[in-house]
């Protein structure tokens, strides 16, 4: 297992200097972007997008597959001796962990954590890769944003990549690398909470921040649904309509202030806005952006521009 204590120092290895380049790995879809330069200056020098298939049994594509992305990434954004990599939600198990008596060693911490998340999915985690933050401290309780993902895929992304002399520095979810985004550019209310919507074809993550701080996430798979048949619209508006109840009555939040939205594809069905209440302001996420040029839709793009920013 290889732990590494916040989610926010995961560009540690990069510093002083963050790459200008970065890789968004979420079948159906693959994108590259290079930029003049992180943190100061965003302009897009190099954006590469092509198809991506899934794995068999894996998020990512295996194997072969995957060596073929690599090397057609490679090749598009210019042979980069290091690479940012964000991968679709999935890949990973995301919480928000309320621990009690959290200890100090980083052994320790891990075990705690691993046994929560167990107890919480319900699922075996053995040989995985652990990323958290400390949100909060409220007397003996400390609030945490884990991300969770199994240590062979992880290496296995990574040695593709290495076997093409890049390093990669980074590897997060797409979600997060949005919440940063968004937080890079003032976006999140102060007061009242907001809901990011992270909506592709294959799954719909819903990340609730509250003043600030990271308090609900949840990701569901989209490919249940064509499992159990059932009409998508009305499958995503009662995700939504109990997932906005769940934090709401359970989780306690406050009053939701504004929704941000990313689909990607564009179009992308997403019945949500009879659920919200009156005066909620919906926002897209590529507004935080420049205006591209005509034709060049960034949702592909945009949780690049938020490792880019420079905060993760």
């Amino acid at each position: 297992m290889q732990l590494e204590g916040h989610l926010r120092n995961w560009l540690t290895r990069f510093r002083p200097t963050i790459p200008p380049v970065a890789a968004l790995l979420e079948p159906p879809h693959l994108c590259g972007l290079r930029v003049a330069e992180a943190r100061k200056d965003l302009t897009t020098l190099v954006r590469h997008e092509e198809a991506l298939s899934s794995g068999s049994e894996a998020f990512l594509p295996e194997g072969e597959a995957l060596e073929r992305s690599a090397e057609s990434l490679m090749t598009h954004l210019g042979a980069p001796k290091r690479l940012s990599v964000v991968v679709g939600d999935p890949f990973f198990k995301i919480q928000v962990l309320a621990v009690e008596d959290f200890p100090r060693d980083e052994k320790e911490r891990a075990q705690v954590i691993l046994w929560q998340l167990r107890k919480l999915l319900n699922a075996p985690l053995d040989q995985v890769r652990l990323r958290y933050e400390v949100l909060s401290r409220s007397g003996g309780t400390v609030s945490l944003l884990v991300a969770v993902c199994r240590e062979a895929d992880a290496a296995a992304l990574e040695e593709a990549f290495a076997r093409r002399g890049c390093h990669v520095g980074f590897l997060g979810p797409s979600s997060l690398a949005l919440l940063s985004l968004a937080e890079a550019r003032g976006a999140l209310p102060s007061d009242g909470s907001a809901l990011l919507v992270n909506r592709t074809e294959t799954y719909l993550s819903l990340l609730f921040v509250d003043r600030g701080i990271p308090a609900f996430f949840r990701c569901k798979d989209l490919a249940a649904f064509e499992r159990e048949e059932t009409e998508e619209t009305e499958r995503l508006a009662q995700e939504m309509r109990l997932t906005l109840a769940y934090f709401r009555d359970r989780v306690g939040g406050s009053k939701l202030a504004s929704v941000w939205v990313r689909r990607h594809p564009q179009g992308l069905a997403l019945p949500f806005e009879e659920e919200l209440e009156e005066g909620v302001r919906v926002n897209d996420f590529a507004s935080l952006l420049p205006a591209a040029p005509a034709g060049a839709p960034v949702e592909a793009a945009l949780p690049l521009y938020g490792v880019l920013e420079g905060c993760p």
